[in-house]
């Protein structure tokens, strides 16, 4: 009885000593954990100030001879010898005008003589920068014609294949269609007391900034919604089919899942698609999404990085109506075609300004845009359907 006491005995006593071998390692794994989190806040830490001494060293530079800031086109239009002129009395009008007002470099310029006659237009590559606006990352071409034809596509099949030498050759089969890209206009203006113009070239400077900016704000309402019938540009969302169902975007799917289905279909057509661009508030659902442990999918709020899902990159815009989305490379798919870019016109003599003392300020651009490959794109709903 006693020799099974001391058996029990030492068998408890060596199961508390692994109890607490386990409990050492889960503190020693703990303060591991505990001790590559504080490396990691100290890291972002000495991170942040080394961009903090960055800037500040950019900022000193700048103060010490560093080129100047970029002039705004309200403080060009007010420092021009045009606008000098007028005060003086020189001249009673004069315009000034923004060759690459679209925001990409304009490349590729084509023509085909006349003003009037068709430009053959061509596919263009990646444009230089990218803007805040959707028109900054489409390809520009320059264009001297009121009417651009091109070349759009519906159904490419790619039947490339390596052959045997002396073998037949695989045929492909690309259809196109020849479309009219028309030309049009876009354009405001307002009114100004003589005054406020002479004496405040602020104000002036001002008032054509925001009528530039209206401009800007008009071509990325149209390049989105626009129904193409003239002097409306045509739009992406009434240009370009929805291939959510294509994608095999079902009943159960989460918008996440919509995003990666749709730009995988994109993908399996042989294009890059590289761009989400949705409403503030459709980006605002996506961006408050959790799992079930309350982790923001999208990374949360102390996020850096730019707006992105599964490596789109996505452009916000309140021209996008609620509910809808484009998705795929604006690259490979469309071409905006620019005839004008923005051009700033000032007048005494229009109208009744000379009678009652004002100047007319004008902002105004001439651009047109094809969707030449809707295959590179989907445009549509951004919803989960409802039934099966």
């Amino acid at each position: 009885m006693e020799e099974n006491n001391n058996e029990l005995l030492s068998a408890i006593k060596e199961f508390g000593e692994k109890i607490n071998a386990v409990e050492k390692d889960a503190k020693a794994s703990r303060a591991a954990i505990d001790e590559k989190i504080k490396s990691l806040s100290d890291e972002q830490a000495k991170a942040a100030k080394d961009l903090n001494e960055i800037l500040q060293k950019v900022h000193h530079e700048n103060a010490a001879g560093a080129p100047a800031q970029v002039k705004t086109a309200g403080q060009t239009f007010t420092e021009s010898a045009g606008y000098k002129s007028m005060l003086s009395g020189e001249q009673k009008s004069f315009r000034l005008s923004f060759k690459d007002a679209i925001g990409s470099q304009a490349s590729n310029s084509v023509s085909r003589g006349s003003i009037v006659a068709p430009a053959q237009g061509a596919f263009v590559g990646i444009p230089d920068g990218a803007g805040v606006k959707i028109q900054d990352l489409i390809p520009t071409v320059q264009t001297a014609s009121n009417m651009v034809e091109y070349l759009r596509s519906s159904v490419v099949t790619n039947n490339s294949a390596f052959v045997a030498e002396a073998a037949q050759k695989p045929e492909s089969a690309f259809t196109f269609k020849l479309e009219n890209c028309k030309i049009e206009t876009v354009a405001h203006w307002v009114r100004l007391t003589r005054q406020a113009y002479e004496d405040a070239p602020l104000v002036a400077s001002y008032i054509m900034n925001k009528l530039l900016v209206g401009l800007r704000k008009t071509i990325e309402s149209q390049i989105i919604n626009g129904n193409g019938t003239s002097p409306n540009l045509p739009g992406l969302l009434t240009s370009v089919t929805d291939k959510a169902t294509a994608a095999g975007v079902a009943k159960g799917d989460t918008l996440i899942d919509f995003i990666l289905k749709v730009k995988n279909h994109i993908e399996t057509l042989n294009y890059t698609p590289d761009i989400l661009v949705l409403n503030p508030a459709q980006w605002t659902t996506l961006s408050l999404m959790k799992n079930t442990l309350g982790e923001y999918l999208l990374g949360g709020p102390a996020m850096v990085a730019g707006k992105s899902v599964w490596g789109l990159s996505v452009l916000t815009s309140g021209a996008v109506p609620s509910g809808k989305y484009i998705l795929g490379s604006l690259q490979e798919g469309c071409t905006i075609y620019q005839r004008m870019g923005a051009e700033m016109m000032a007048s005494f003599e229009d109208a009744t300004n000379f009678t009652t003392n004002l100047v007319t300020l004008r902002a105004e651009q001439r651009l047109g845009f094809a969707v030449e490959d809707p295959n590179a794109l989907s445009a549509g709903n951004f919803s989960i359907p409802t039934s099966s």
